[in-house]
C-alpha cells in the first residue's frame, strides 16, 4: 500500500527517502486527526505506534518508516509531520 503524500510534510517524504527499505528506526512524527477514530480505526492506529486514548485530534508517536504509508491511508488521519528537535535560541538570537 503507498502513502498519500498529500498527508506527508516535504521533511517527513525526505527522511523516509533517506531511511531506505533496510532502516527499521522509528520516526518521531505528530498525527493530526480529522475526526475521533472509530474503535476498528484506533486498533490499526495503535498497531502502527500511534495512541489515539482520550479525545486529542494531534498525538505524536514513533512509526517505522516502512508503517507511514499504511498511516497515511487511515480515512481518519489529516496529516503527519516529522518531529524534529526544537533549538534553543540565544538571548542574541531572539533579539533579532
Amino acid at each position: 500500500m503507498g502513502a498519500d503524500y498529500a498527508k506527508l510534510d516535504p521533511a517527513l517524504i525526505a527522511a523516509l527517502d533517506d531511511a531506505g527499505e533496510r532502516d527499521r528506526a522509528p520516526l518521531p512524527v505528530f498525527v493530526k486527526l480529522s475526526c475521533i477514530p472509530t474503535d476498528a480505526e484506533a486498533e490499526v492506529l495503535s498497531r502502527l505506534g500511534v495512541d489515539v486514548g482520550g479525545a486529542r485530534r494531534t498525538t505524536t508517536a514513533h512509526v517505522a518508516p516502512q508503517s507511514i504509508g499504511e498511516l497515511s491511508q487511515q480515512p481518519c488521519v489529516a496529516f503527519v509531520q516529522l518531529a524534529q528537535p526544537l533549538k534553543l535560541l540565544s538571548r542574541k538570537d531572539a533579539d533579532g
